[in-house]
C-alpha cells in the first residue's frame, strides 16, 4: 500500500505541475497576467485600508 501512495503522490505532483505550466504557458501568451497582476494590485490596494484602518474607514462612512 504505501508503494502505491508514493505513485500516487509523484503521479498527482506531476500532473498538478504540469497544469500550472500550461495554465501558465495561456497566461502568459495572451497577456492575461497582467490583466490579473493589475486586479490583485488593486485588490491590495483595497484590502490593506479595510484589513489595516478600519476605525479611518468608519470615519469616511
Amino acid at each position: 500500500m504505501e508503494g502505491g501512495w508514493g505513485i500516487n503522490i509523484i503521479f498527482c505532483f506531476f500532473f498538478v505541475c504540469f497544469w500550472v505550466s500550461f495554465f501558465l504557458s495561456i497566461v502568459t501568451q495572451t497577456g492575461l497576467w497582467i490583466i490579473c497582476h493589475r486586479i490583485l494590485l488593486l485588490h491590495g490596494c483595497w484590502m490593506q485600508p479595510l484589513l489595516g484602518n478600519v476605525s479611518d474607514y468608519h470615519h469616511f462612512l
